[in-house]
This record gives C-alpha cells, structure tokens and sequence, in this order.
C-alpha cells in the first residue's frame, strides 16, 4: 500500500472515529483509529483495504466505538446506587428478585427483551421472530446482555 494512500486512509478512519466518538472518550480517539487500522489489515488485503466504500468504513468504526464502550461500560457505572444494597447476596426471594430487576433495568433496551425472552425460555429464533431481528442479531444481543447482566449481578453481590 503506498505510503500516501495509507496515510489518506488512516485520516479518514481518524476522521470518523472523531466524528462519531463521544466527548468523554475523546482521549482513547487516536489510538481507536490505530487499532481500527490495524484490525483492518489483518482481515482483508490491502487493495480491499482501500476499495472499501466509506459507508462500511463508517459501520466498522460505529462498531468499534460501541465495542470500546461497552468493554469500558462496567468501569465508568455509577457505584451510589450500589450502597442502597447490601454487600452480601440478598437472602430472600423478594429481595433477589429485586436485584435481577434492577440488573436488568441496566442494561439497553434490546440486550433487556433478548435475555428476558431467553429467560422465558424462548430460542434464538424464536426471539428473532418474536421481535423482528435476524438470527444472529437475536443471539448477539442476548449474548452481550447476559454477559453485561452476569458483570451487574457480581456488582451487585450476587453469583448467578
């Protein structure tokens, strides 16, 4: 890849990451576009590289930044509401059931309908087709939901 086109590259990946990155993650921008450049050229080849169109270019950088968010997500929650709970796991039902409430209230809206039908016992295409999703959306956002949902539950004491 020559130099000037990997350089044109590299700025129009810094380009977008700054355009889309929240404030608060302004700090992490330069080194996102790094790691989005480099997970590039690992995948594809670089002739594919620079032939991509920038909408994809744009899709692959959304989808970093919300991978880095939510990696980050459990770090930069708010811990007052944890003080209201107890340290230790709760010890009856209805206080359990509270927990897994509240867990669940955390998490974004289609991670929550996803892990709440798995835990009514539905599929994975069930809950694509009760909700509208493909497959495989359906399996990656109860995937990262019972992951975020298991990381709360700990915050909160309790071992699912």
């Amino acid at each position: 890849m020559p130099d000037n086109a990997f350089s044109a590259l590299r700025t129009s990946i810094l380009r977008t990451v700054q355009r889309r990155c929240p404030r608060w993650h302004h700090q992490r921008q330069e080194d996102m576009a790094h790691a989005i450049l480099l997970k590039l050229l690992e995948r594809f080849d670089r002739e594919a590289i620079l032939a991509m169109e920038p909408r994809f270019l744009a899709t692959v950088v959304r989808n970093a930044i919300v991978d880095e968010w939510k990696r980050k997500q459990p770090e930069a929650m708010d811990t007052h509401d944890l003080d209201e709970l107890d340290a230790h796991p709760p010890t009856s039902d209805r206080t359990l059931r509270d927990v897994i409430q509240r867990a669940l209230a955390t998490l974004s809206d289609e991670q929550r309908r996803a892990v709440t039908l798995w835990l009514l016992g539905h599929s994975i295409r069930e809950t694509a087709h009760l909700l509208g999703w493909t497959e495989r959306q359906a399996d990656n956002h109860r995937w990262r939901g019972r992951k975020a949902l298991r990381a709360r539950l700990e915050a909160y004491g309790v071992t699912p």
